[in-house]
């Protein structure tokens, strides 16, 4: 209300919305005074009668204005005025409109000749109407079919019949999608309709013994007729698309069997998971719906057909049936996806898929105790969800710094919650429902941020800046204590901030600078205690409350990368509870009744439950952020009992319910990811997929079957760290060869044993991409650095036989590199943030690609439409895809008409047979395979993971093949899958 009276310009609102029963007793007492001051009848009842007559009809119908009119009527009928007491009376009271409506079904049914029991239900068929009503079209005789049971043989007479009768005053009418929809013209109207129908028809009444509620029932109803409407050639009706998940759910039928396959790729609420139940245990009844929850955050603007695609995907396990061999009418004409193995997490925990990284998260609720999420992210962008129904809350708020950095929850003037935004240009509070910020007087960059109140219960708010510690007013927005500025020495970067309230109202700060952590007194700022941390480079902290009543210090440090607990009073180390796990982020989680655990969140996206008394694991989630965890928050659960809300680097939030993990056993850790890929292709064996092996080593899978066939173990170099790059070389004899980029820098090259070479000028240097082609009889290896470079050595021998170097002082790793065999002569395509190089091997670049001024992530060759003509992919870190023409470089790419929404991340060629080429790209936020033709460049599929892509690999069916169609392997942190493109 107040933002809009702010746009507006408005005055001072009048407000509606406060307590309807004075509201309507000052209505029916100014009624019955008019009824009776008209009254023909000798003296009127006395004002203080009609006033207390007035108050007893506001207490029973509140908040129905109708009813209260209806009242006021019958009262002034009656010969004598009854006893505002009386409770036989004020039972009659909530009927009126019942009984109203009572009366115009007998007298339509007089004239109509039509059965009153369906002029009924093609009322209450509207009186179900989710969104703004029930449109005519073939939705509203379907209802009305449910909810007779088939005893309406003919629904659309009926409806006209009460379209041009005086029922027809009982429906208001709205607009929808375009089209006419209608509902009761009051909710008292919409009440009698759903919940007393057969009082509405008296004796004539069809004798009927419900199983649930009749609201329940006629949902239910409801919902399994709307679902074979929508088994009828076409999509369904949108008013389906939109609302047959709430029709569903409302009538206890949100399965399998009412929200079919065919139905959900066409499903536009957008929030079957809000409906469903993020923290709710799945049965076997919802399967399908589960898969589609892990899926539906990251649908987008995906077409039926993808979502179709996606779905299947998100479905298929090994025992699955092989898909039909005749594609559905809306099938795209490249063919289909069908998955061959997997081995892929796709969790339906989401609460949020963000546009920017998440970088801080805090929890609170608004006076009416709904729970609410608030997060900020890296864009300077503020967003509000509520986890129950899993919807934002208004709009995005994205007036503030470049990165929303820390994030806490204060109080209004009227004890309403605000949120402080940390920023890296200062700080506001924010009121999250109107929009309303005010800027505090602190302009520092800010990380970090915590709430608090003194003994005397004013409420405080610490800020940790790039320059030391501020305590502010938050209400007053004026800064209390500025240490930067009052303390000298004390000042310096504060990094991490914690509080605690103790019984007795003393409350606890713990501060971060340097290298200690000190506890302070929150009232006086006074210290209380300091632990010495010299050179272990804290990365969170947090207070907690202790079973004997001494508050705990935990301290998460990247050096030694473990959690240790100190007393927060006396500074004594407690080294018997020691968590040996890093954490970017900690919190406490209450838990009832027994005490207080410690929730980390990983570098590695890992959230876990810790006992901070004993230093055992609690719980521990399955791994599905995909990125450094950077925000925990606690919400009440649908029980009651604390949940844990997470945000990332991912660009998701997800929430996790301790209670159902703790009677869970997570799956065991993949042996490897899919963040890098390669083939094998070495004869006379099978095609084998390498990737990177979390135990040191490489992992080889069949590309057929995705079953594991060995493992090479990496050479030591001494130094601790991911593997760099990844490639395969088959040569023309059949030998194969794996090239690794080591994260000392040197690269190893395995052919049956390691051989390592090291071509480097720097030691900061390390390999970021590699490609091979021929010069001669020798191979070369073309290693890309993250200095921007390019080397050129001899993959047999590991000799450096030349280097092209970074034309600027700026340029960034090389992320990619191509070659391609042109008739004129072979040119190498480098890919960097600057955008992509085309140079002739061992020369220095001779053209730029036009145009493209922004990072290339991905690179790959496709053949062109004349033999020996060569085009080259390329993917950008803004999500399109072009081809660019080595062979005029000085013309313009020819960007492909959609775009990925996030960096593509890799790219491949399919080659069907009398076909043009396929494109094949991976989106790394979007979590997408895509499938473009080279030719028209339009998108001919579309496949959703709902897992970070980073990767992928195009094999052509061959001889004595195990598959008889392309296969695409893609993967990611969250592992690997692969699916055979089903040409038509």
């Amino acid at each position: 209300m107040d933002l809009l009276v702010r746009s507006t310009e408005a005055d001072e609102p009048l407000r509606t919305d406060t307590d309807a029963v004075e509201d309507i007793a000052a209505y029916v007492s100014m009624l019955l005074r008019a009824l009776f001051d008209r009254s023909e009848s000798a003296g009127s009842p006395e004002p203080r009668r009609l006033d207390e007559l007035a108050a007893a009809v506001a207490e029973e119908v509140a908040p129905s204005f109708l009813d209260a009119r209806l009242a006021a009527e019958a009262l002034h009928a009656r010969c004598e005025l009854p006893d505002p007491g009386d409770l036989e009376w004020r039972r009659t009271l909530r009927q009126g409109s019942q009984d109203l409506l009572r009366r115009d079904l007998d007298e339509v049914q007089r004239n109509t000749a039509l059965p009153a029991e369906h002029l009924m239900h093609a009322l209450r068929a509207t009186a179900f109407a989710q969104g703004a009503g029930l449109p005519w079209a073939d939705v509203w005789p379907c209802a009305v079919e449910a909810l007779s049971a088939g005893a309406v043989a003919a629904p659309e007479t009926v409806i006209r019949r009460v379209q041009e009768s005086r029922l027809a005053g009982y429906l208001m009418r709205g607009v929808e999608d375009g089209r006419y929809v209608y509902r009761p013209i009051h909710e008292r109207i919409s009440e009698v309709l759903r919940e007393h129908s057969h009082d509405l028809l008296g004796d004539i009444a069809t004798p009927h013994t419900p199983e649930a509620p009749a609201e329940v029932e006629g949902h239910r109803e409801i919902a399994v007729a709307f679902s074979t409407l929508e088994t009828k050639n076409g999509p369904p009706h949108p008013y389906v698309r939109h609302h047959l998940i709430r029709h569903a759910a409302a009538g206890g039928v949100l399965n399998d069997g009412v929200i079919t396959e065919k139905f959900l790729p066409y499903e536009t609420s957008g929030n079957v998971r809000g409906v469903l139940g993020l923290l709710s245990e799945h049965t076997e009844e919802t399967t399908r719906l589960l898969a589609w929850t892990g899926i539906e955050p990251f649908l987008a603007d995906a077409p039926p057909p993808a979502r179709a695609e996606s779905l299947r995907f998100s479905l298929w396990k090994p025992e699955s049936p092989a898909s039909p061999s005749a594609p559905d009418p809306d099938s795209p004409s490249i063919g289909h996806l069908v998955p061959r193995w997997k081995d892929l997490a796709v969790p339906g925990n989401v609460l949020a898929r963000e546009d920017a990284d998440v970088r801080s998260l805090v929890s609170f609720a608004l006076r009416d105790g709904t729970p609410l999420i608030a997060m900020g992210g890296a864009d300077g962008t503020l967003r509000v969800w509520d986890p129950s129904t899993v919807t934002p809350v208004g709009p995005p708020s994205s007036k503030y710094g470049s990165s929303v950095r820390a994030l806490a929850v204060v109080s209004g003037q009227q004890g309403e919650p605000l949120l402080a935004l940390g920023c890296d240009n200062g700080v506001w509070t924010c009121d999250p429902l109107t929009g309303e910020r005010v800027a505090l007087p602190v302009t520092a960059p800010v990380h970090d941020m915590v709430s608090f109140s003194d003994r005397d219960g004013r409420g405080r708010l610490a800020i940790g800046t790039s320059e030391g510690l501020v305590v502010c007013d938050s209400l007053a927005a004026t800064v209390l204590h500025d240490i930067a500025v009052d303390e000298g020495a004390l000042g310096g970067p504060v990094t991490a901030l914690a509080s605690l309230l103790l019984p007795g109202g003393r409350t606890l700060l713990a501060v971060h600078r340097g290298d200690t952590v000190e506890v302070l007194d929150g009232t006086s700022l006074g210290l209380v205690c300091a632990v010495s941390v010299p050179g272990q480079h804290v990365s969170a902290l947090a207070l907690l409350d202790r079973r004997n009543g001494n508050p705990l210090l935990a301290l998460a440090t990247r050096t030694s990368a473990t959690v240790g607990f100190w007393d927060a009073l006396t500074g004594r180390e407690c080294q018997h509870s020691t968590i040996r796990q890093p954490a970017t982020k900690l919190m406490p989680y209450p838990q009832p009744d027994s005490g207080t655990l410690l929730v980390l969140g990983a570098g590695d996206g890992a959230v876990q439950l810790w006992d901070p008394e004993t230093g055992e694991e609690v719980c521990r989630f399955p791994t599905d952020h995909t990125s450094a965890v950077t925000g925990l928050a606690v919400v009440p659960g649908a029980d009651g009992a604390p949940v844990l809300v997470s945000g990332s680097l991912d660009r998701t939030v997800r929430i996790w319910n301790p209670q159902l993990w703790a009677r869970r056993t997570v799956p065991p850790s993949r042996s490897d990811d899919g963040t890098l890929l390669a083939v094998l292709l070495g004869a006379p064996e099978p095609p084998v997929l390498v990737s990177v092996g979390l135990d040191r080593n490489l992992v080889m899978r069949s590309v057929a079957s995705g079953e594991f066939t060995g493992a090479i173990v990496l050479p030591h170099t001494g130094v601790d760290g991911p593997v760099t790059a990844l490639a395969t070389h088959t040569a023309s004899d059949g030998s194969a060869t794996v090239v690794v980029g080591l994260p000392d820098g040197t690269i190893g090259c395995w052919s049956g044993a390691w051989r390592l070479m090291d071509a480097w000028t720097s030691e900061e240097d390390h390999a970021t991409a590699f490609t091979t082609f021929a010069d001669g009889a020798r191979t070369v290896l073309a290693v890309g650095t993250s200095r921007g470079a390019v080397a050129y050595c001899d993959l047999a021998t590991g000799e450096v036989l030349g280097w092209l170097h970074g034309r600027r002082e700026s340029c960034g790793p090389v992320s990619a590199l191509e070659y391609l065999p042109l008739s004129s002569g072979g040119v190498l395509a480098v890919a960097s943030d600057q955008g992509v190089l085309l140079c002739r091997p061992f020369d220095e670049p001779h053209a730029e690609c036009p145009g493209r001024t922004g990072p290339v992530q991905a690179l790959a060759a496709c053949p062109g439409d004349a033999e020996d003509t060569w085009l080259l992919a390329i993917g950008g870190a803004d999500g399109r895809v072009c081809l660019w023409t080595p062979d005029a470089p000085e013309k313009e790419p020819f960007t492909l008409s959609t775009r990925h929404d996030g960096p593509v991340s890799a790219l491949g060629i399919v080659l069907p047979p009398a076909s043009h080429p396929v494109i094949v790209s991976a989106g790394l936020r979007d979590t997408t395979v895509r499938l473009w033709d080279s030719f028209t460049g339009e998108e001919v599929l579309r496949l959703v993971t709902a897992t970070t892509l980073t990767s992928l690999a195009v094999l052509p069916p061959g001889p004595g093949s195990a598959f008889q169609q392309p296969l695409i392997a893609f993967g990611g942190p969250a592992g690997i899958a692969a699916a055979t493109l089903r040409l038509p």
